[in-house]
């Protein structure tokens, strides 16, 4: 890492060299730093960003389950929840503050339980259990939006001007 010139030529000398380094090292580990930063600021907004979408995403199927379902009629199909930004970054949580962390992994889980929940659905239906299932899956979305939903991260969300 070169100082600019103006500066070198000041220092001139092996006492100029010496503080040279010594500067262009620090001016390295400040920039390594802010690069990490700028890395964890960007994986968690990712993050959040997705979160308050698979959110807003629950909130409307949540509302549709209990408006336009009738278990006595049908069950629709239902599409798995997608965190396709979590399943590329996840691997980054270790960056995160702490207890955002944990809430980001207490929520993923959850959506992976609801992902899994949805694949008994057949299984509930063909032992004639049809209601049983979608007051469980009404119960698990309402559960889900509660304790982690959207008002879980609002301290983060203003953290990081979201």
């Amino acid at each position: 890492m070169a100082l600019p010139p103006a500066i070198a030529s000041l220092l001139g000398g092996s006492i100029g060299a010496v503080v040279a380094a010594t500067l262009a090292y620090v001016y390295g580990i400040r920039n390594t730093a802010r690069q990490r930063r700028l890395e964890r600021d960007n994986v968690t907004r990712a993050l959040l960003t997705e979160i308050r979408a698979l959110n807003a995403v629950l909130t409307l199927r949540l509302e549709w389950w209990t408006t336009q379902v009738d278990p006595k009629k049908w069950i629709p199909p239902l599409i798995q929840v997608a965190a396709d930004a979590y399943e590329k970054l996840g691997g980054s949580i270790g960056q995160l503050d702490s207890p955002l962390a944990q809430e980001i992994v207490k929520f993923y889980g959850y959506i992976r339980f609801i992902n899994e929940f949805q694949k008994t659905k057949d299984v509930y239906i063909s032992n004639g259990r049809t209601e049983e299932f979608y007051s469980a899956y009404r119960s698990i979305l309402t559960e889900h939006l509660a304790e982690r939903g959207d008002s879980a991260f609002q301290e983060w969300y203003r953290k990081y001007s979201m």
